[in-house]
C-alpha cells in the first residue's frame, strides 16, 4: 500500500501492532532481507496479479486516486 501522508511512522506502527511481519519496512537496517532469485516469467506473472489487484480497488471504490492540482 502507499499512503500519501505526513503521518508516516503513525501509520507504520498501527500497520506494525496488528502485523508485526509488516513492520520490516521501519527499519533503517535492510541485513536481515533475503534477496530473492526470480525468473522473467514469475515476475511477469506478479506483475500481473498487481495489475488485477490495482483494477479490483479502482472498480470497488473502495479506494481512489488523490484529485489532481491544477496549476
Amino acid at each position: 500500500f502507499v499512503f500519501e501522508t505526513s503521518h508516516k511512522e503513525d501509520i507504520g506502527h498501527l500497520i506494525a501492532s496488528y502485523s508485526p511481519m509488516h513492520a520490516s519496512w521501519m527499519k533503517t537496517e535492510s541485513d536481515g532481507m533475503k534477496r530473492l532469485r526470480m525468473t522473467d516469467e514469475e515476475k511477469l506473472k506478479l506483475y500481473e496479479e498487481l495489475i488485477r489487484c490495482r483494477k479490483a480497488l479502482s472498480e470497488s471504490r473502495f479506494l481512489q486516486r488523490p484529485a489532481q492540482e491544477s496549476g
